[in-house]
């Protein structure tokens, strides 16, 4: 029923009685079409124009479904309108239903429909009267001319306007200086155009008294009132049926007057839409909140100038310098400094501006190094603004000075976290100043609905931090205060306490999330007037969360630091924890001159010793086998090893055992003993993910059970499972993955997918594993896998056919590797060399580096790949030697003998094809396929893999 078709006084309501299908009656609704408002037992309830107009075509509907494309077309006739706009004022709409917001049901992807029995009466009605004491000047608003271009918040403009079509109370919230008023002002310039009356702007900020509001908006919107004060009631029924959009401005310091304005307005003038500024909200029903954030920042590292200059703190920066006379742009100053500036100010608008004023002055650079002392410096405000907005000090003085003393102090407090905090933090530093957990959570909520504290979170996730700027702030007030030292301390106990109590499962995470606050927790500890015993501790605890994060030199840093201050009185445990993490630290970070390394995990292992503790033998054990592995020593790894499951077996933990099986697991594969070691790897690449300690794989930089995983791979492959190798490969790898875990990722692309790929010659899947490993090993920044990956690389080169560069790449990469104290699978590469050069016509060259590689093999018992020596050196002998051929076949042989051996059954079918080709060039055809048939027949699996298509090809020219 259109509301046009009535006459003067008539009005239509809807009414809602109760359904028969609802377990119970809500309460009952009329919806005036004619005043356009909704009524819950005759009391108005405040809702949008365009929300009204949903609810009406919904309430005629009869409960009948109603699609999306009906409702948009109906309300937005001609207009292309986005889904979440129909989402904002069906939002609202159930909001202001509030517990009979069931009512209004989603047909998915449909549309809706609104439940219960509605009917439609006539009834005479008077007119609301007007105050007769009142007059009103006929307005079409007051707002002031627009100064200057609104930088950076055209989709919160866009948001805003859309949210006054379905509120009719919407309260812009955040803390100073972070621009409501001037978003307000924009928005209520745009959107007032809609409204017969206009837009008007009623200014809170020089009032005091809470009793003047209403004689403020009556002076706003021109209405007098003779004799009489004016009241909320008597300013709203003077407004009347007027349509207009009020702009309360600077709510916060008559939070309740204000409030009691607005309710008044919404209650008796259902064509006036409010939208107010207020630090925080007023509490008023069907008030809508937005708070407002602050303008965009390039994240850091963002390097491409036009991508820094579309985030609108940066062009804010620039704009205000350019209009100081100083268009650094133009001069090519650096972005890298503003960028930094505008995310130490955290994207406040007003911050931003003083900055770009003594940037006009003083250079982006130096305001960026004068930002410690923000307070002094920022203080070029405009001579025409509000007192509070002229320095930045003065703008945090007005919220700070608005505080209760408790909520004083609960800030003052909170500026000793850094990066975020938890309420378990807040009440153990503020212990015995404000009282218990409860209060503390109430005091801190009322500090989040201030805008003076943001959260992070919710439930028992919940986390809460402070802009930059308010802490810096509120630590001048705590020391201001001389509650900083005090602070300080608790904050480091907290957190040593948290860091030490932390659980197996879940706690390192957990723990990485404090990361800041220990930071700032140990440059208070080693300070001067700080506590280094508990720094030390702390640092002992922290160092495999920083591990686990892989923070590598801040923790060689902070364990460097620590141990420095290592007093006699210092307990041997947490002594021992330090060098046994330095010396995992030691062993990524230090350079090849270093050799304290192995000095410091023996110390840790000594003190281990002498106190009994496995599990931290087994930690400083396993270092010192990474070392030698390292060093290409499999000899010693094996024999570490052995001491690690033997401490492993004594100790009787599974994961310690895990820990065991895959050092040794992996030293017997290097030294070809397959079988053994595929006995050592299944249990350990099978066992559940929650069986792991967080701490070992934390400091040992591994996820034991993931590279248990890629290590079975690469046996099963060598035994011929080719099939089962992939899958394993893959397995590892996508377990790494989901994990999220940095150094297993690289682990399990250079042990599993790419040797697998290469040994097996598949070249495409190899391409790609070598391509994604030195991805991966850029992103983070592994030197370790980056020169793997270009060993990798060159060995790609070589077997493309590319013999000459591929050659001097890997010989450089080699020699870099070797200088750089790693010599991880030397007999392969030096393997993959000779295949260079043999190919480039050197052949001379490429058995000498052949015999080189035999040698090492077999002095450090790296003994996996001599197979395949033994058969590269037999298929170049041939062209080095006058008695070639019988000395290639003795190689063969010798090669098909150890593969057999070592169980290595694709060594031994490749070898077994190398001698068979030989014997077929002699016309020896019996004696081809007798050495090449059952090693065949013993191949199970890979059917289409290169080498046994080339023996499956080679048999039938036999037969």
């Amino acid at each position: 029923m259109a509301a046009g078709a009535l006459g003067f006084g008539d009005t239509t309501e809807v009414a809602f009685m109760p359904a028969p299908e609802l377990d119970q009656a809500p309460a009952t609704w009329e919806l005036d079409i004619v005043r356009r408002e909704l009524r819950s037992r005759d009391r108005p309830v405040a809702l949008g124009g365009r929300a009204f107009e949903l609810l009406e075509i919904l309430v005629l509907a009869a409960g009948e479904l109603v699609t999306k494309q009906h409702l948009m077309a109906r309300v937005w006739p001609g207009a292309i309108v986005e889904d979440n706009t129909l989402q904002v004022h069906i939002s609202a709409i159930r909001k202001a239903l509030g517990a009979d917001r069931r009512l209004l049901q989603t047909a998915s992807g449909r549309g809706y429909r609104l439940l219960g029995r509605w009917t439609v009466r006539r009834k005479d009605v008077t007119p609301v009267p007007q105050m007769p004491a009142a007059s009103i000047r006929p307005a079409a608003g007051n707002l002031p001319s627009t100064a200057s271009e609104l930088i950076g918040r055209s989709d919160a403009i866009q948001h805003i306007s859309v949210l006054l079509t379905a509120y009719r109370m919407v309260t812009l919230t955040g803390p100073g200086g972070i621009g409501k008023t001037s978003l307000a002002l924009e928005v209520a310039r745009q959107s007032g155009r809609e409204f017969d009356d206009g837009a008007h702007v009623i200014e809170f900020a020089t009032a005091t008294d809470p009793a003047l509001v209403p004689s403020t908006v009556a002076r706003a919107l021109g209405l007098t009132f003779g004799e009489s004060q004016a009241s909320a009631a008597s300013v709203a029924n003077a407004i009347g049926d007027r349509a207009m959009l009020l702009m309360l401005d600077n709510c916060e310091h008559l939070i309740d007057a204000a409030a009691s304005m607005a309710d008044e307005i919404i209650r008796l003038c259902p064509h006036v839409v409010i939208l107010a500024t207020s630090r925080e909200m007023l509490r008023i029903a069907g008030e809508c909140i937005y708070r407002v954030p602050p303008l965009s920042l390039p994240p850091e590292g963002m390097k491409e100038r036009s991508e820094v200059l579309r985030h609108g703190a940066i062009r804010l920066f620039v704009a205000r310098t350019r209009s100081s006379g100083f268009d650094f742009c133009a001069e090519g100053t650096d972005l890298g400094a503003v960028s930094a500036i505008c995310r130490r100010l955290d994207g406040i608008p007003l911050a931003i501006e003083f900055a770009a004023a003594r940037a006009a002055t003083l250079g982006p650079e130096l305001v960026l190094a004068r930002l410690e002392d923000r307070f002094a410096h920022l203080t070029l405000g405009r001579r025409t603004a509000l007192p509070r907005h002229q320095t930045l000090r003065a703008a945090l003085d007005w919220s700070y000075d608005l505080l209760l003393a408790e909520e004083q102090c609960l800030l003052r407090h909170l500026a000793v976290f850094v990066g975020g905090f938890t309420l378990d933090a807040v009440v153990a530093v503020t212990r015995g100043r404000i009282g218990e957990g409860s209060t503390v959570a109430e005091i801190l909520s009322t500090l989040v609905a201030k805008s003076l504290v943001s959260v992070e979170g919710i439930h028992e996730a919940t986390r809460w931090h402070l802009l930059e700027t308010l802490r810096a702030y509120a630590l001048d007030k705590l020391r201001a205060a001389g509650e900083a030292r005090e602070a300080a301390q608790r904050h480091a106990e907290h957190y040593r306490g948290l860091v030490e109590r932390r659980p197996v499962e879940g706690g390192l995470e957990a723990c990485g999330k404090e990361i800041s606050n220990v930071r700032a927790a140990l440059d208070w500890c080693f300070s001067d007037t700080g506590d280094a015993a508990m720094g030390v501790a702390l640092a002992a605890a922290y160092a495999p969360v920083w591990l686990h994060l892989a923070v590598l030199p801040e923790c060689r840093e902070a364990i460097q630091r620590a141990l420095e201050r290592c007093g006699p009185a210092v307990d041997p445990r947490i002594r021992m924890r330090l060098h046994i993490a330095l010396g995992f630290v030691l062993s990524y970070t230090a350079a090849p001159s270093e050799r304290s390394i192995e000095d410091v995990l023996s110390e840790g292992l000594d003190i281990a010793e002498s106190l009994g503790d496995i599990e931290s033998q087994i930690l400083a054990l396993w270092g010192l086998s990474t070392l030698r592995m390292r060093d290409g020593d499999n000899r010693a790894t094996k024999s570490l090893a052995e001491r690690i499951q033997a401490a492993a077996k004594r100790s009787g933990k599974f994961a310690d055992i895990a820990v065991g099986n895959r050092a040794l697991g992996t030293a017997l594969h290097y030294s070809g003993r397959h079988s053994a070691a595929r006995l050592c790897l299944e249990p350990a690449a099978a066992m559940s993910a929650t069986a792991a300690r967080g701490d070992y794989e934390a400091l040992l930089l591994t996820d034991v059970r993931i590279q248990s995983r890629a290590m079975l791979s690469r046996v099963l492959m060598l035994q011929g499972y080719a099939d089962q190798a992939r899958i394993q490969a893959k397995m590892s790898y996508e377990q790494a993955l989901d994990a999220n875990h940095r150094m297993s990722i690289c682990f399990t692309l250079r042990h599993a997918l790419c040797a697998t790929y290469l040994t097996l010659r598949d070249m495409p899947a190899a391409e790609a594993a070598v391509a994604q490993l030195v991805d991966a090993a850029a992103t983070f920044k592994f030197a370790r896998w980056a020169s793997q990956g270009r060993c990798l690389e060159a060995m790609l080169s070589i077997r493309r056919g590319d013999f000459v560069d591929g050659t001097a790449q890997l010989k450089t990469a080699i020699d870099a590797n070797i200088n750089g104290g790693r010599s991880y699978c030397y007999p392969e590469m030096l393997g993959a060399l000779a295949e260079g050069l043999a190919g480039g016509g050197r052949c001379d060259e490429a058995l000498a580096t052949l015999a080189a590689a035999v040698e090492w093999s077999e002095r450090n018992d790296e003994t996996w790949y001599l197979p395949e020596l033994f058969r590269l050196e037999g298929a170049l002998a041939p062209h080095t030697t006058v008695a070639g051929a019988r000395h290639a076949e003795r190689t063969f042989l010798r090669a098909i003998r150890l593969s057999r051996r070592q169980g290595a059954l694709l060594w031994e079918l490749r070898a077994a094809s190398s001698l068979a080709l030989l014997r077929l060039s002699q016309e020896r055809h019996a004696e081809a396929h007798r050495v090449l048939q059952p090693v065949f027949d013993r191949v199970t699996e890979g059917g289409n893999m290169i080498d046994v298509q080339y023996a499956r090809a080679l048999l039938s020219r036999l037969t």
